[in-house]
């Protein structure tokens, strides 16, 4: 069973959905990991991070008579695994990443299928998430949330998503000197779609708070030898040197503010 969720917006069709619905969903078993976070924005409130999505699911439509001497599994390409997919008349798990702002650079995707119709899907990409949640009123002792959510595009009678906790989280080397990363948990909650139709929607959250000693070295330390600078002013009798000086200072606090 393929359908088009793009074409079942109507009251008629929605009734067709319903009316289509099987005894049990496809239960799709989905882990996210992001492996590096590139950067973290926080006057665009994103963060650019590459993510590893775990996709498995059994369906025997897909199942297959393994030939003599065939490896005991078969690998696709995305696009042919779709077209096998809708050859057979298996429904189709389309995921939509949610919080994603810009393309997605796909640096791996493959698909391996068993002769039992077992199917394992792997995609590595690059994105930019959107994090709307900063608050910098304890800036810089602030504490951040960010989230990467993903939602099934076919209603939770279709199909069901089932976290992969042990597979899920974050990476061991993220690459950002800047915060420290903690706390992954993933969830999924129901959230309702264009027809009015529970869907599941997964989450990965993870928290994070600032490095001290990257803020004391990179800010407070500078802007502390600046103010240093500035009071030795106040013991030069030369005013023109005074003026000489504090104009120096300004211009100073103005290039560190943009670098």
């Amino acid at each position: 069973m393929s359908l088009d969720p793009c074409s079942i917006a109507s009251s008629p069709a929605r009734q067709r959905v319903l009316a289509e619905m099987p005894d049990e969903p496809l239960r799709v078993r989905v882990a996210v990991k992001v492996d590096q976070i590139t950067s973290i924005d926080q006057r665009a409130e994103n963060f650019t991070a590459v993510v590893r999505l775990l996709v498995r699911y059994a369906d025997p439509l897909l199942a297959y008579q393994q030939a003599a001497g065939e490896p005991p599994f078969r690998m696709f390409g995305f696009e042919s695994f779709k077209a096998f997919t809708e050859k057979r008349g298996a429904l189709w798990p389309e995921l939509a990443i949610l919080n994603q702002q810009g393309r997605r650079d796909i640096t791996a995707r493959t698909t391996t299928l068993s002769p039992e119709g077992e199917v394992y899907g792997y995609t590595r990409f690059t994105t930019t998430f959107q994090a709307p949640d900063f608050d910098f009123s304890r800036f810089p002792f602030d504490h951040q949330v960010f989230y990467v959510r993903i939602l099934s595009v076919l209603p939770v009678g279709l199909v069901e998503l089932v976290p992969l906790v042990s597979e899920s989280g974050l990476g061991d080397q993220l690459g950002e000197e800047e915060w420290v990363i903690y706390a992954p948990e993933v969830r999924v909650n129901l959230r309702d779609d264009q027809l009015g139709l529970p869907s599941s929607e997964l989450f990965l959250s993870f928290s994070a708070h600032r490095h001290l000693n990257y803020y004391i070295s990179r800010i407070f330390l500078p802007m502390f030898v600046i103010l240093l600078v500035s009071w030795f002013t106040f013991k030069l009798k030369d005013y023109v040197k005074r003026i000489d000086v504090g104009i120096t200072t300004l211009l100073l606090f103005i290039a560190f503010n943009f670098t």
